[in-house]
């Protein structure tokens, strides 16, 4: 359930009644909704001059165009803009996309990863890359590192390297592959972006903090277009903003996205395609956005239905120019092709082959083989279309390595590790107990475990036991607030209350997210 703190709500009712003394049968031929099923209450029902009959729905928003059965209209050559919605003071409405007559099915052709520290295995992976001679690249976000694999998931090397010194990692998020096969590392904690040459020599890196032209506040993901030029998503409190490069980092133009006014805009994941469009998901909104490569708006579709989307978190596009979107809220991954119609859909919640514990970064080779981060399940899939490649042969992986919980600087509390048996749901704990004094007696140990909410673990960054951090980027800001918002029911349900419960009224509920937004 989503929670909105002011909610406005418009009632409208209209209908009439037309009476005809013949009678014919209509197909639809296209629908525009933010719902299932048929319209309810529907309203005015226009007639475009071609035959097409429209009918808008109140309590199910949405547009409907049907057409008298055997009079189908030829469809509109590629590159014809879509036809302009009617006025409707209700929700927003949006295009859902229909399904292709075939539909493509994916299957598991190998899996790698465990949850440790050694070679191979990751700690909440965030984002992954693929270059043209089928390296993988992979953001190991929890041990700030990235690990080199073939295509098949053998370990080649890591590069690693804690702090903001150079070449160093204070965090980790996007990755992605340039033309001249370099790769571009995002470090949202030192707020730049990092350039290796493919053996991991250091290139160049840009970008300082601040809310200028060409700096970061919250850069997440990263993608680079045919002629080299780099796009970031980035978040400065409530707007998101995509921000454009040179192929050397200069700064070239920026854009921003907005809510409706209820909900914020928080853009995740990026893509571009061969075609010169840039693709990005809202994970707040439940969207997928297609803009120029100088930011003016194509496209838009997702609520949260097949072809639709539930917390999108990342995108990629092929060398055919088929969308890929991961979504973290359903667990699943989702197919479209190049003017959005859905093609095929996988994953459910769950640790077998093909399941998912919170998608996160995914990308498409030259093959067409399609790789996705299983971020909670510390591991790596990767799919191909049934018939076309071999059956699963999954990649031995080293017996796992407990990674210990970071210490947080603090003279009261006093932390150390937990180990805890994975389960289908990985967690991080911590025990945490006030750090005795002379002649005291050392209070009980207090055990508290936290569970992922996004695509990374809470964190406590301050060691005074509240989990401030929200979708664990390292940072206290706005975006926390918003996950907090959107989440509130979830983490209520399965985190434990001392962790969250900001303003200390023994209870998860509305007052916390005053208390957080109120000590940003």
């Amino acid at each position: 359930m989503r929670r909105i703190p002011i909610i406005c709500i418009l009632l409208l009712a209209c209908g009439s009644v037309l009476a005809v003394t013949a009678v014919e049968t209509y197909a639809i031929t296209a629908g525009w909704e933010t719902g299932d099923g048929p319209p309810d209450h529907p309203g005015g029902i226009p007639v475009e001059g071609a035959g097409s009959v429209f009918s808008v729905g109140w309590d199910t928003p949405r547009v409907q165009g049907s057409v008298e059965e055997g009079r189908l209209p030829t469809p509109a050559p590629a590159g014809t803009p879509p036809p302009t919605a009617l006025p409707f003071t209700g929700s927003p409405v949006t295009v859902r996309p229909t399904s292709v007559p075939t539909a493509d099915t994916y299957v598991v052709t190998a899996t790698w990863g465990s949850n440790g520290s050694g070679e191979g295995q990751f700690y909440y992976p965030g984002d992954i890359a693929v270059d043209g001679a089928g390296n993988v690249y992979v953001t190991d976000s929890g041990n700030r590192r990235v690990q080199k694999f073939d295509r098949n998931g053998t370990f080649l090397e890591t590069w690693a390297g804690e702090g903001a010194d150079l070449g160093g990692f204070a965090d980790l998020s996007g990755i992605t592959v340039d033309p001249a096969g370099d790769v571009l590392v995002v470090d949202p904690g030192a707020f730049r972006v990092l350039e290796f040459a493919p053996d991991g020599t250091l290139l160049a890196e840009w970008g300082t903090e601040g809310h200028e032209d060409g700096q970061f506040h919250s850069p997440f993901d990263i993608a680079v277009d045919g002629s080299g030029f780099v796009y970031i998503t980035d978040m400065i409190g409530g707007t998101a903003r995509i921000t454009k490069f040179t192929p050397g980092g200069a700064f070239v133009t920026r854009w921003e996205t907005h809510g409706d006014g209820e909900l914020y805009s928080d853009l995740r994941g990026i893509a571009a395609d061969r075609a010169g469009r840039i693709y990005a998901v809202d994970s707040v909104m439940n969207r997928t956005l297609t803009f120029t490569t100088n930011g003016t708006l194509l496209a838009e579709w997702g609520t949260d239905t097949r072809g639709q989307f539930v917390e999108p978190w990342d995108i990629a596009v092929d060398g055919a120019g088929n969308i890929y979107v991961t979504e973290v809220g359903s667990h699943r991954v989702q197919k479209f092709t190049p003017d959005g119609m859905f093609r095929a859909g996988w994953g459910t919640r769950g640790t077998g082959p093909g399941q998912f514990e919170s998608p996160g970064g995914i990308a498409v080779d030259g093959a067409g083989s399609v790789y996705v981060v299983d971020c909670d399940n510390h591991r790596i899939q990767k799919f191909a279309i049934e018939g076309t490649a071999p059956a699963l042969t999954p990649v031995p992986t080293p017996t796992p390595t407990p990674t210990p919980t970071p210490v947080p600087p603090t003279p009261d509390f006093t932390v150390s590790p937990v180990t805890t048996t994975p389960t289908s749901s990985p967690t991080v704990a911590a025990s945490i107990s006030p750090s005795p004094t002379t002649g005291s007696t050392p209070a009980p140990t207090t055990t508290v475990t936290v569970e992922p909410i996004g695509g990374s673990p809470p964190r406590d960054l301050d060691g005074d036991g509240l989990h401030e951090d929200v979708n664990g980027n390292g940072q206290i800001e706005f975006a926390d607030v918003v996950m907090f918002f959107n989440r509130m029911d979830w983490i209520a349900a399965h985190e434990p209350l001392p962790a969250f419960d900001f303003n200390g009224n023994g209870r998860i509920d509305f007052a916390d997210i005053a208390s957080l937004f109120n000590n940003l």
